[in-house]
């Protein structure tokens, strides 16, 4: 059985990998009536962390004090749980739909670092992701998830455009 880390950020990008993997599994034949794939679905979210300044303005010149604000971390940390298990749970109806069996997990810290951390502890064969695409300049001054993931895996990575 091949083990398939599936990293997932709410995009439309997660149906389309959804759909890659169904395809290149489809015909294969089964083993005991089961795809000989074992899919985990994966989330990886943020603790909201109070600081005492942060920028709210793109240029950095302006900034609110958060202990003024008083930012509810807390609850803003159950809101991106609750986002995450919407998440996870559509992209594995979408493998389902598929005809993949697939599970889910929810992850909290960075996203590259942690999808490189699941895999290597869990033993995965292989890791399918989303290329979320947020642009040219932002992926030259940023880089993205999927290829931080790409050069640093020790196993392969498929990126699904």
């Amino acid at each position: 059985m091949i083990k398939v880390l599936m990293p997932v950020d709410g995009s439309d990008h997660d149906e389309k990998t959804a759909r890659f993997l169904g395809r290149l599994w489809r015909g294969t034949p089964l083993v005991q009536g089961v795809p000989p794939v074992e899919v985990v679905v994966v989330h990886v979210a943020h603790h909201h962390v109070p600081a005492p300044y942060v920028p709210v303005t793109p240029d950095m010149g302006a900034y609110v004090d958060i202990a003024a604000a008083r930012v509810d971390t807390k609850s803003l940390d159950e809101q991106a749980q609750a986002e995450a298990e919407a998440i996870v749970k559509r992209a594995v109806e979408l493998l389902q739909a598929e005809g993949l069996p697939a599970r889910s997990e929810i992850a909290w810290g960075s996203p590259w670092q942690t999808i490189l951390r699941l895999s290597e502890e869990g033993g995965y064969e292989l890791i399918a992701m989303g290329s979320r695409g947020a642009g040219q300049v932002a992926g030259l001054i940023l880089g993205s998830v999927s290829d931080r993931v790409a050069h640093r895996s020790k196993v392969p990575v498929v990126i699904v455009h």
